[in-house]
């Protein structure tokens, strides 16, 4: 009978990681399996980074430790006894690994999203956003401190002039 193969998904993987792409295949006799990569044979690859598994009505194609000159459109065939082909094809995408740097609107915080920010803080307090908590603080001037820099601040420790103030929760007040 001519062969038929089942969809298979697209993949999408940072650098370095393992990519398996498994084609399922029907036909009597069982079919004969290949793989393509951009229309070209796998097997005429030569890297020890690709490896196909063939079993009775199915293969698997693993690419070990994943680089982006692997993204591609990988094919896999299945030849019956009669008729043409069976193609089902899938994606590739390797990009690069993700790095958590911290951005300044995550660290710094962002302008509080209300519609008039400066009535929140007091004694020309700084209203600002921060994401991480879910939270709005004020950077307060020089001499005032708090939440909403309502207090004036009598020791006016330089070091402690720029300080954000955030509350987390009821009570519990802690400098971020």
């Amino acid at each position: 009978s001519p062969a038929r193969v089942e969809p298979m998904q697209s993949v999408r993987t940072t650098r370095g990681n393992r990519v398996r792409l498994e084609c399922k295949a029907s036909a009597r006799p069982p079919p004969r399996i290949s793989w393509y990569k951009d229309g070209k044979p796998v097997a005429d690859i030569a890297l020890r980074r690709f490896r196909v598994q063939n079993f009775r009505r199915r293969s698997v194609l693993v690419i070990r430790h994943a680089r982006s000159e692997d993204s591609a459109s990988y094919e896999c065939r299945a030849q019956g006894a009669v008729g043409p082909p069976a193609i089902a094809s899938a994606n590739v995408s390797v990009l690069p690994p993700v790095t958590a740097a911290p951005d300044d609107a995550t660290t710094l915080g962002s302008p509080c999203p209300m519609p008039d920010p400066s009535s929140y803080c007091l004694n020309g307090g700084t209203c600002l956003f921060f994401e991480i908590v879910q939270e709005q603080a004020c950077k307060c001037p020089e001499g005032f401190n708090g939440q909403r820099c309502e207090n004036k601040d009598i020791s006016n420790r330089s070091s402690m002039s720029h300080s954000y103030t955030c509350k987390l929760g009821l009570s519990i007040t802690y400098y971020c």
